[in-house]
């Protein structure tokens, strides 16, 4: 399945919103988020921005079936743990199930995560499990009308999303089994495989035992699996995909939060804000792929560990580990274009910054090494090219952002050449 860098920022803000529980004051009666300062807080506190959240709640809402209530199922005892939400996209009435992950900070409902975490990691997810959160799958969807009897509902055939981050994303791989025809696409962020001996038990036992159950058979081309790289991945790692039916796994580039070890590699908000920054580079090149972006933001990476904090702020406690990289392809993309950009340099701008590009698309950023004989081009070309591609040179870009002919925004303007 060939995504696009915004497809994957949006499944992204989805899984990180499924830790979001919502309750009537947060939520229309129409299903619609509420935007109050309570609200607000819900989503700053899971790392996103104000205008992150200001097009959040633009763009999507709770699925509310009719005469039912919001889908959203918040993390209790009485179903194991287990939480998920439907978002429904406003505009295209596109469903998404997003499944909550570990809730490591919850100390009432963290027993019964940590409990199926170790369910997941013995291998028992597809026997045991089915008695814990991942048996509370079916009844989440059939409760929301998604399903009935095991099978998608009228209408729904193929045709809804499934996202999760971590616990989440192999919830998200589980429904993908269960409900292979409901699945559209599934998207699992740092998401936990299945290990050898559910492998065993899906491939062998169960085929086995035939007509005691469907044998449902998921195509691997609608999962896409990605995780955070640097750093040791804790559940995206080889010993949890070992079934070739689990589709595409795609390292992203985020910035090192401390040791291989530290848990903080794992998080979502990491994943958003390096994510953040990939979408404004695809937007300026006309859609680039993600590997494309990933490669740019891997080469303006220049520490080991680079910290920030779950606020999106480098952490200045230790200046010589404080995040650097994002805020770098920032600042040079905010000086590149000055006018309105000019003060949008850093990550926790990126929305901003991507808001102000879609309503002036008059900029293009290509690869350095496509311009051809970059040293003639650079000593001799006058045109805003030849302009973009000495500063990217000066500042180690391995981009080049190139805006309309007559631009005279931030180093187009020829007052300040002259300076």
């Amino acid at each position: 399945m060939t995504n696009s860098v915004e497809q994957v920022y949006q499944n992204a803000l989805l899984a990180d919103a499924a830790y979001i529980n919502f309750d009537n004051e947060h939520l229309n009666d129409d299903g619609t988020i509420k935007d109050t300062p309570d609200t607000e807080k819900l989503f700053l506190d899971r790392g996103f921005t104000t205008e992150q959240f200001n097009k959040f709640i633009e763009k999507y809402q709770i699925y509310k079936p009719e005469g039912g209530e919001a889908a959203h199922q918040q993390n209790s005892l009485t179903n194991f743990g287990f939480a998920a939400t439907i978002f429904e996209e406003t505009t295209t009435h596109k469903l998404t199930v997003a499944f909550r992950g570990t809730e490591g900070d919850d100390a009432w409902n963290a027993p019964a995560d940590l409990f199926e975490d170790i369910i997941l990691a013995l291998g028992l997810s597809s026997t045991v499990g089915e008695f814990l959160q991942d048996g509370e799958i079916d009844d989440f969807l059939e409760d929301s009308g998604l399903a009935s009897d095991g099978k998608a509902t009228a209408g729904n055939i193929n045709n809804v999303n499934f996202v999760g981050h971590s616990l989440g994303g192999h919830l998200t791989l589980m429904a993908a089994y269960k409900f292979p025809d409901l699945i559209d696409k599934a998207y699992t962020f740092n998401g936990a495989g299945t290990t050898l001996l559910d492998t065993f038990y899906l491939d062998y036992i169960k085929p086995f035992l035939g007509p005691l159950f469907d044998q449902n058979v998921l195509d691997a081309s609608r999962v896409s699996n990605f995780y955070s790289e640097p750093g040791f991945e804790v559940t995206a790692n080889d010993n949890l995909f070992r079934r070739s039916d689990q589709g595409t796994r795609d390292g992203l580039f985020i910035e090192k939060q401390g040791t291989n070890e530290s848990m903080d590699n794992h998080s979502m908000s990491f994943m958003v804000d390096a994510l953040s920054v990939h979408r404004i580079l695809a937007l300026l090149g006309n859609d680039l792929d993600l590997k494309t972006t990933d490669d740019m933001l891997w080469q303006a990476h220049n520490r080991a560990v680079e910290v920030r904090t779950k606020e999106g702020i480098p952490d200045g406690s230790n200046p010589a580990s404080a995040a650097t990289s994002l805020d770098l392809v920032m600042k040079h993309l905010a000086t590149t274009l000055g006018g309105v950009f000019a003060n949008l340099n850093t990550t926790n701008d990126a929305q901003k910054f991507y808001n102000e590009l879609t309503a002036a698309p008059y900029f293009t950023l290509v690869e350095m090494s496509s311009l051809g004989d970059i040293t003639d081009i650079a000593a001799n070309d006058t045109s805003e090219t030849g302009t973009a591609l000495r500063y990217a040179l000066l500042t180690g870009a391995s981009f080049v952002v190139i805006p309309h002919a007559g631009y005279k925004g931030g180093i187009f303007d020829p007052e300040k050449n002259r300076q």
